[in-house]
């Protein structure tokens, strides 16, 4: 594998690039003009700037569910990072969307929401994204 990867922004793959006669080229011989042409947006980029849009592209924010949605997801598979405390408890999905992102379940305080995140996410930075972005915003009446 190259250094070099061709990345069409907002996706969650990127394609090898490979050096050939002083052009980059795909594995099908197409150049970063080629590719462009076909309508999408690629760049060339460093491999591991590739694996950051990818992450950031699978993100999602946080949002509400159901407690039936959640106590689904909590038995569909042994959940992987399960932290339960007095006030809240969190797990993550085992399964993972791309490379280290992952679904995230969490109750606090008697609600119940998902996010898509890194799998390293900590029970304290779920429940601080889940007040971020949702109850301090609530609170404020926005």
């Amino acid at each position: 594998m190259s250094e070099l990867v061709f990345y069409p922004k907002g996706a969650f793959h990127y394609e090898d690039a490979y050096l050939n006669d002083g052009v980059y080229t795909n594995g099908w011989g197409q150049t970063l003009e080629a590719l462009n042409a076909r309508g999408c947006e690629y760049v060339l980029i460093p491999l591991d700037e590739a694996r950051e849009c990818i992450g950031a592209a699978a993100r999602q924010p946080v949002r509400e569910i159901t407690e039936a949605e959640f106590t689904e997801k909590l038995y569909v598979l042994p959940p992987m990072g399960w932290h339960a405390g007095v006030h809240s408890q969190s797990f993550k999905f085992r399964e993972m969307t791309c490379l280290d992102i992952t679904d995230i379940y969490a109750e606090v305080d008697g609600r119940f929401f998902t996010l898509t995140d890194k799998s390293s996410l900590s029970h304290e930075q779920i429940v601080s994204r889940i007040t971020e972005e949702v109850l301090k915003p609530e609170a404020r009446g926005q």
